[in-house]
Order: structure tokens, then sequence, then C-alpha cells
């Protein structure tokens, strides 16, 4: 057995009304707390989280500061904003709450306040000086960045996607209450689900996968498989479940990292605004097509038996059905993409060095382009009806 490294520092709160251990969490943290958000109004207010957050931490003795102005898929400018308003506070814990963006932002911006200019630390540069502790708590099931080393922005200058990446900027504390998810829509409830999925399935493929992930992604795929379709209808049974789900693979991915299906989708948010995870559950079928066939035996035996199969085209069956069942776009076609695009999403996709060198099946501009091609042309091309 080869050896291993891994690290999972997070305390992790889940279950209805975890929210309520906040202030004390964050009293034992700091004094000073900056709650970092995209929009209260939207999310926090209507769910009277924004209430609960205030009142738990103020009732703790802390002082609280807020920046709700982050942006989705965070861009570097954001983040430094924010670190120029707040840098003479004297900040000694961040709460950050909502979807990926804004847990994301408050890891960023603990990078900036202690460190300085968050670009000096960007992949492949890492994290390794201690920051400001952070307590993240999601709104969404999918991004598992509550208890992950990954901060990812957006270079505008360049129009990609970038790492923020280190064990010092792993939360201290997740608080993952399913009742946040109460008001979430379907769509967005798929789509960050389908993220989720996305982390379950590359952690257990990936080259840095390892004993201990394995189980770990693969009970987390099948939470997420069994449960995304009435999560997407509304169930709150489901969504408890799918929120769990999540946040394993986070943990998941903490060690193993992400592979293709990252590496793909980074080119439709970057280039034409789509959601992160939306994007990954568009190319999922076809990454997990071009890894499954290429794979050995064992690794691929372990994930059809997990999933009661017997076949790679049984297993994507199953993949596309829920994508089918939760309106997930077929092809590239119908997110308005253009074949003409082609060259430029290839060589796109090549520069996510992280993600693709991590991919379990080598990856060239050949076979990307074949994946790609399979997107244009829709799921019924792979799955069976």
């Amino acid at each position: 057995m080869a050896s291993l490294i891994h690290y999972m520092p997070a305390k992790v709160y889940f279950g209805d009304n975890s929210i309520e251990v906040l202030g004390e969490e964050a009293r034992r943290l700091g004094t000073k707390a900056l709650f970092v958000a995209t929009n209260k109004a939207r999310v926090a207010r209507k769910t009277g989280y924004y209430d609960k957050i205030m009142e738990s931490l103020k009732a703790s003795g802390l002082s609280v500061y807020e920046y709700v102005d982050v942006e989705h898929d965070p861009p570097i400018d954001n983040i430094m904003h924010a670190v120029e308003l707040f840098k003479d506070k004297g900040i000694d814990v961040i709460i950050a709450f909502g979807g990926g963006s804004a847990l994301d932002a408050g890891k960023a911006i603990a990078v900036g306040l202690s460190l300085g200019d968050v670009r000096k630390y960007l992949f492949p540069n890492m994290v390794e000086e201690e920051v400001i502790p952070i307590i993240a708590i999601p709104t969404t099931c999918g991004t598992g960045s509550e208890v992950t080393r990954y901060s990812i922005l957006t270079d505008k200058e360049v129009n990609k996607k970038v790492a923020l990446t280190g064990y010092p900027i792993i939360p201290r504390v997740a608080i993952v209450d399913p009742l946040t998810l109460k008001t979430l829509p379907g769509n967005l409830t798929a789509w960050t689900g389908f993220d989720a999925l996305s982390h379950a399935l590359e952690a257990y493929l990936s080259k840095k996968s390892n004993p201990i992930v394995e189980p770990i992604a693969l009970e987390a795929a099948k939470i997420v498989v069994d449960n995304i379709v009435e999560s997407y209808k509304g169930s709150m049974d489901a969504k408890r479940k799918l929120h769990l789900a999540s946040t394993m693979a986070g943990i998941a991915i903490n060690t193993a990292g992400t592979t293709m299906i990252h590496g793909l989708g980074y080119y439709l948010t970057t280039h034409h605004g789509v959601h992160h995870g939306l994007a990954n559950a568009v190319y999922m079928p076809f990454a997990l097509k071009y890894n499954l066939e290429n794979l050995s035996n064992s690794k691929v035996s372990r994930l059809l038996k997990a999933f009661n199969t017997e076949t790679i085209e049984d297993f994507l069956s199953i993949i596309c059905r829920v994508l089918d069942s939760t309106g997930i776009p077929s092809s590239l076609l119908e997110l308005g993409l253009s074949q003409g695009e082609l060259d430029l999403m290839v060589k796109n996709a090549l520069d996510y060095r992280r993600n693709m060198e991590n991919n379990p099946v080598e990856v060239s501009e050949e076979s990307l382009r074949t994946v790609i091609l399979n997107a244009f042309k829709g799921r019924s091309s792979i799955c069976k009806a």
C-alpha cells in the first residue's frame, strides 16, 4: 500500500438549527468578526438567518463588521477591495455565509488581511502561513468549500479561474445547517448538487485518491444520486441528505482534488456565465465515459459495484437519468455554445493544469477535443434511453 497524507482539521456541525453554536464558536476564535456574504437581502434576510447570525455573534460579545458585496465567482479585485476596507479594523475571525462564492471570498479575504496581496499566493504558489480563522456556513448543497483548502477566484485580466490553495485556509469550523436550504430554488439545488457529485466522482477517480478518500467519495456520490431529484422537487428530507453529501465530497476533494470535469467546465463559466455546478453537470457523462473506458478494471469495478451496475454504459445511464430529471441541458448547443469555439475551448481546458494533471487518464488535445465534441452531440449519443 502506498503512503498517504490526509489532513482534515475542520470542526463540522451538521443538523437543523446548528447555526445556534455560531456565537460560542466565534468567541473562541476572536473578538472582532467580519461577516462575508454575496447578498444578505436575498438569502440571509429572507430565511431569517441574518438576524440569527447577528444576534448570536453580538450575544457572545463580538463586534461585527459586514462585507456583503461579494460578487459571484469573486474577482481578485473584489477581494482586495474588501481587504482595503477592513485592513485596519483588527478583524480576528471571519464568518463566511452563502454559496461557494461567499465561502471562497471569506477565505481569500482572510489571506489578504493576514498576508497582503492574494495574487502572491495563487497556484502554483501556496498559502503556508497562518491566516485569520474562518467559520464557514454553506447555504447551497454543492461547493464543499466549508471544509476545503481551496478558494476559487476569477482573474478578470485573463478571464480565467484561479486558485488559492493551502491548509491554513481550511475553515476552523463548518456549520452545515440544512434549514439554510429551505428556500433554495430547484434549479440551484440541482446545479449545486451536481457540483457535489462532480467532487465525489472526481475525488474517487483522481490520481490523488487514496483508501481514506475512496469510501467517503463513493458514499457521497450515492447519496447525491439517490436524493438529487427529490431535492430538486423541494423535499427537505432529501435536501438534508444532499447537504451532508456536499460536505463529505468536500472532505474528499480536500485530499484528492478535482480533475477533467472541472477543467472543462471553467470555460463555460468565465466565457458564457454558466453556473459552475451546471457547467460540471453538462460535461459530467462525457468526461466520465472517457475516464472509465480508459481506467484499470479494479477501480471501475468498485464504482460499478457501489451503484449496483455491471457495465459502464449502465452506470452512465444512471447519471444521465438524474440529469434528465433535473432539467440539465443535454448538450453544449443547448447552452448556446458554437462549435466555432472548439479550438479555444480545448486550449482553455489544457491551461487548467492543476485539474488535467490530476486526471486519472492522460489528457491530450485530441482527447479533450473528442470529449467536447461529444458534449456538443448531447447525452443521447452515449446513454441508453
